[in-house]
């Protein structure tokens, strides 16, 4: 490891993190108990809540709005109605609670999500009034794009396929069908439905094969990584996606300068990066399976490849899906108490069949924007893979 500094550092800090978090929770700048007992009584107090509204997301029962508070945190507004826009500023009443901690094993843990997330309290709106219009900021930015691009998936296909395509390529949930996306996980796929690295990958790969035929190799990289880091602010800035474009555009990075890349020194600086600016990400199953999904990938497959017994071209089709799911499985049982056994059969045709899925969704939804009879072809090629993956 001495020729890996990085890796070395991102050990040291991921073990500080744990002692930290794990084992003496309360100390220094870790006071969640003083914090929370303030916002408790704050809550008490019967407040009158006024902020800037970052973002908000339809629910099967209303809708959600993130207020963004002075210190950095947020709170969730229950709203039944849209009565505001992204980047207004608004005056709410009502009623405010926090999250609970688990008391049962496997019960969802409220208090952990909120502390991981930021979020200092959940609101039941009563009243709000809009005191001042946001204007064109970011935030109105982004609801505008968000709806543009999914009110043209939803004239493209029909339910439960725009849901599906909503959530694949905006990272909108808000009208995926549950049986669906139940359906998806027991069968140990639902990572298509979410934006994950194979997304960014294949979108990346897409970017930069375009750019290629009119740019220079490296202004056409950087271009890409641009264009990769709007697409990462657009679906909402998962974990998984911005590890894969912290990893592309290292890898960009190291092509640039005649370096070659090192899959273990990037991953580590990625996972160092990600932790540094949400250290609490951790413990969120979504960080622990995207990164062991892809060291599964790069190094779970090598017993594999190295048994001499079964044919090499068996060796080579199996030992990627095999390696990523002796790697995930372990930390799905943890966190979900099931694992699809045979997901990394059904991975064997999926994640070949999303570069297609996602080339297509793209280009149906671009040229629908020309005229709906444009997008027609790719987006029937879309809705049959997505009936075969069913």
């Amino acid at each position: 490891m001495r020729h890996r500094p990085i890796v070395v550092i991102t050990i040291g800090y991921i073990l500080l993190l744990v002692l930290l978090f794990q084992v003496f929770p309360s100390c220094g700048f870790l006071k969640w108990e003083k914090r929370e007992q303030q916002i408790q009584a704050f809550l008490e107090s019967e407040p009158v809540l006024r902020g800037q509204i970052r973002k908000i997301e339809a629910r099967d029962t209303g809708f959600r709005a993130f207020l963004r508070l002075s210190d950095g945190y947020e709170a969730v507004l229950l709203l039944e109605q849209k009565e505001c826009r992204a980047g207004d500023w608004v005056e709410v009443t009502g009623r405010g609670w926090q999250m609970e901690a688990a008391t049962n094993p496997g019960q969802w843990d409220g208090k952990a999500y909120a502390r991981q997330n930021k979020i200092a309290f959940y609101w039941q709106v009563e009243t709000l009034t809009v005191y001042q219009e946001g204007g064109w900021g970011w935030e109105r930015i982004y609801e505008v794009l968000q709806e543009k691009i999914g009110g043209q998936i939803d004239r493209l296909w029909p339910e439960p396929y725009a849901g599906i395509m909503r959530s694949m390529l905006l990272g909108d949930t808000s009208n995926l069908d549950a049986s669906v996306q139940t359906l998806y996980q027991e069968g140990g796929i639902a990572h298509i439905i979410a934006i994950s690295g194979s997304h960014l990958t294949i979108v990346g790969e897409l970017i930069l094969a375009v750019l290629r035929k009119w740019q220079k190799p490296v202004f056409a990289k950087l271009e890409t990584a641009l264009g990769l880091w709007f697409y990462v602010w657009l679906t909402g800035a998962s974990v998984a996606a911005l590890r894969a474009a912290i990893m592309m555009s290292l890898k960009f990075v190291a092509q640039m300068v005649g370096r070659e890349e090192d899959f273990l020194t990037s991953l580590s600086l990625t996972a160092l990066l990600l932790l540094i600016i949400r250290p609490l990400a951790l413990f969120e199953a979504g960080f622990q399976l995207s990164f062991a999904a892809l060291l599964g990938l790069h190094y779970g497959k090598l017993g594999i490849m190295m048994h001499p017994k079964i044919p090499y071209w068996l060796r080579t089709l199996l030992a990627p899906a095999l390696g990523a799911h002796a790697t995930v499985s372990p930390l799905s049982l943890w966190h979900f108490y099931q694992t699809p056994v045979w997901g990394f059969l059904l991975n064997l045709y999926v994640v070949p069949a999303m570069g297609t899925v996602l080339t297509a969704g793209l280009a149906a939804t671009l040229l629908g924007v020309l005229h709906p009879a444009c997008g027609r072809g790719p987006a029937l090629l879309v809705q049959l893979l997505l009936w075969t993956f069913e």
